[in-house]
């Protein structure tokens, strides 16, 4: 998956809180 745009990034960033949360 070498398909990473900005907007993928942009939308990581509240996403890896949420995985966060969600790996506790």
């Amino acid at each position: 998956m070498a398909r990473i745009t900005v907007e993928d990034c942009l939308a990581r960033i509240p996403n890896r809180f949420q995985l966060t949360l969600a790996a506790t």
